[in-house]
């Protein structure tokens, strides 16, 4: 149902943008001289909530506090308006996303974040919090503002690479008398400072501490502190044991590790004094990952969401019943991060509870909407009329006055019809398990109310992580199916003989055995050994049954070469020396020399004398002689004239290094020694000691480094920084 536009003072409601449990946003127009026109994002205080003792208070306390902050990291407010006896706050609009939307789009796509643009995000809020924090009043005392509910859905990332901080409608400052409603807790419990799930007085530390879990899930994809319940997630931040982000991203830096678990920090003493020193510490610890800008941050935002930057779709319908739902959520804050303040209208006197039945306002039966930032969707204009509705019993929840204010109301309103939502998993034998619905397990049979959208998401064991974000539950079936891909992992396989080279299913070059190689998990990955004289061995391995580390070990069967069997092909010529032919002996001319596998440079000392496998003369009295090849400990051998006319060694393989890179933006492509990788990030890979050769490639730009590789270290390389061809500015050097 929809209506025609509705004026509210000098404002024109065009569309409805955002709801939640406090509120509503909408799209206004106000209209100016010679055609101009402004969009204003105008916020509304739900009607059923307008009446509720302290709920209008605190609106305005939010409007105070947000119209003293002019920052350009912060959505300013214009305004507080009151239109017969309605308010309403006006802000500035920004289209875009809100970084929750970006963080599931990321964990659809089984891609993190870029280090160096979750960094410059994270300093951005940390300018935003710190102005917000230094701000003084007109008298110049400080006005200790306190934001308490940053999180994700309160950062807005515009389309044209803008951060804004929004939503103080929480905040604490000083003067403001009314931001705790009846003593509830708010905020959002797996964003919480520890103080702050105590009950106790926070300062800026307590939004530090916030700051630092958004940038903590920005890297890794994890919430550390979100539990199965709200129970289990208060006592996880109560005590705030938080390991080090390195342990989900090895590529993380120890400047990173340090300035970010500072932050995470138990005690308030103990953490960043200010903000600015958290950002400050933040951009030192990126310059190895190199530096990200606004349009780092475009490019991503339309790599995440190629249907447009700005959502189109409409928003459903807010009944009270969706809107009542929408507020306890919002009390409880659900792990999967609802909850968020909103705005909406006060109700017009022929609204009120007291009134008689054909008095009282009718409304639409609906579905609770997802959660969205106030300026995430332009989206049509909602009706503010509605139809008569039956009245069923509800149930009751007692979450702190606040929510017992709006008992009586629940209990008159028809409850959403709740359907079951079928989740299949492939492999649904996979180990470790587990399928969550916005973020909580997912139960057999559970029921979720039609129209919500939900994020389903299925995780295993030694499997990627996949997503169906944003799902719409329907009236009719609903069937999600997720099938998990196995993650790459390092494996070893070793075989004897030493030279013995490994083929394994999905990677085209044989490699040498003993070398842990980046494999494609299953459970039936075919293995090939071959090894001069010994016969070829093929088997079948389930790599997803292995234990860490992963590794196998086999021994090649040698072949029985009949005693007249010409020689092979290539077999040195030279006449045995030192042996009996016939009754006489023959004196020691030549030394043939061998390696496996053959090409190893020899070394008299420090002189090369050639590649295996070659004649020498035979030796007069002993001398040293050291093999030589990359990838390969190096070998020395004494021979003398007791060796016989043939010397071969076997080289062992040196332990492999590791490297670390990637490639931004993500689309872009890395090569390694000139075969395509088809992927844009190296994660600890591993590699034979020796130079190599790394390319990455993006829509026609280029860059190319060398690399040198160390037995058993690792390194981690400054990330490709690309532009595509056809964007690059001419101008530029």
């Amino acid at each position: 149902m929809t209506s025609t536009p509705r004026a509210l003072g000098r404002y024109v409601l065009k569309r409805r943008l955002a709801a939640g449990g406090m509120g509503e946003v909408y799209l206004g127009e106000v209209q100016g001289a010679a055609n101009f026109t402004k969009r204003v994002a105008i916020k509304r205080i739900l009607p059923h909530l307008a009446q509720t003792p302290g709920f209008e208070a605190k609106f305005i306390d939010e409007a105070h506090v947000m119209v003293q902050l002019h920052h350009g990291n912060i959505v300013p407010v214009l305004e507080l308006g009151d239109e017969a006896g309605e308010l309403f706050i006006v802000m500035e609009y920004l289209p875009g996303r809100d970084l929750r939307a970006v963080l599931q789009r990321l964990r659809s796509a089984g891609r993190p974040c870029s280090v160096e643009l979750a960094i410059w995000l994270l300093c951005e809020v940390c300018d935003a919090l710190d102005y917000a924090h230094r701000k003084t009043g007109a008298d110049g005392q400080p006005l200790q503002i306190v934001h308490r509910d940053v999180s994700p859905s309160n950062v807005m990332l515009g389309a044209s690479g803008e951060v804004k901080l929004l939503d103080f409608g929480i905040a604490r400052a000083r003067g403001s008398l009314h931001q705790s409603i009846s003593g509830t807790l708010q905020g959002k419990f797996a964003y919480m400072s520890p103080e702050q799930a105590e009950g106790l007085a926070v300062d800026a530390r307590s939004d530090i501490f916030s700051a630092g879990l958004v940038l903590y899930e920005l890297l890794t994809g994890v919430r550390p502190l979100e539990a199965e319940s709200e129970t289990e997630t208060l006592r996880r931040v109560r005590s705030a044991e938080i390991p080090p982000p390195s342990t989900h991203r090895p590529e993380i830096s120890p400047d990173l590790d340090a300035a970010l678990m500072r932050a995470l920090t138990l005690r308030p003493s103990d953490r960043w004094t200010t903000a600015a020193d958290f950002g400050r510490a933040l951009s030192q610890a990126a310059a190895p990952y190199g530096a990200a800008d606004p349009r780092a941050l475009t490019r991503l935002l339309e790599e995440l969401f190629p249907e447009g930057v700005v959502p189109e779709a409409p928003l459903p319908e807010l009944s009270l019943d969706a809107a009542l739902n929408a507020q306890l959520e919002a009390a409880q804050a659900a792990n999967d991060g609802l909850a968020h303040t909103r705005t909406a209208s006060r109700p017009q006197p022929a609204a009120t509870p007291s009134a008689s039945p054909s008095a009282r306002p009718a409304v639409e039966p609906s579905t609770p909407p997802a959660e969205v930032t106030p300026h995430q969707a332009q989206l049509p204009s909602g009706a503010f009329s509605a139809s008569p509705t039956r009245v069923p019993k509800f149930r009751w929840i007692f979450l702190g006055a606040a929510v017992a204010s709006i008992a009586a109301a629940v209990l008159l309103l028809t409850p959403p019809a709740q359907v079951p939502l079928d989740v299949r998993v492939t492999p649904a034998d996979a180990a470790g398990l587990r399928v969550t619905v916005n973020g909580a397990p997912h139960l057999d049979g559970a029921t979720y109310a039609v129209g919500t959208r939900v994020d389903v998401c299925a995780a295993a064991r030694d499997f990627q992580e996949r997503c169906e974000g944003e799902y719409r539950v329907r009236a009719e079936a609903n069937w999600v199916r997720l099938g998990l891909e196995p993650r790459i992992a390092l494996v070893t396989f070793t075989a004897t003989p030493a030279n013995t080279e490994v083929v394994v299913e999905g990677i085209e070059a044989p490699f040498t055995q003993g070398t842990p190689r980046n494999v494609r998990l299953g459970h039936a990955v075919r293995v090939v050994y071959r090894a001069a004289g010994h016969e070829p061995l093929e088997k079948t391995y389930d790599l997803l049954a292995l234990g860490e580390p992963r590794a196998v070990r086999e021994a090649l069967t040698p072949q029985v070469v009949p005693p007249d069997a010409p020689p092979a092909v290539g077999a040195a010529s030279a006449p045995p020396t030192n042996e009996v032919v016939g009754r006489r002996t023959v004196a020691v001319t030549s030394l043939v020399v061998d390696s496996s596998p053959t090409g190893a440079e020899v070394y008299r000392g420090a002189t090369p004398i050639g590649r295996t496998p070659l004649t020498l003369p035979a030796p007069s009295s002993p001398t040293t002689l050291t093999f030589r090849l990359s990838g390969f400990a190096d070998l020395r051998r004494e021979v003398g004239p007791a060796d016989g006319p043939r010397l071969a060694v076997a080289l062992v393989p040196a332990a492999p290094g590791f490297v670390t890179v990637r490639v931004m933006p993500p689309a872009g492509s890395l090569l390694l020694n000139g075969a395509d990788l088809g992927t844009n990030v190296l994660d600890k890979r591993a590699l034979p000691p020796g130079e190599h050769e790394i390319t990455a490639r993006f829509k026609g730009a280029q860059e190319t480094r060398k690399v040198v590789v160390k037995a058993g270290e690792s390194v981690v390389l400054k990330p490709f920084v690309l532009v595509a061809a056809d964007e690059a500015d001419p101008a530029a050097p």
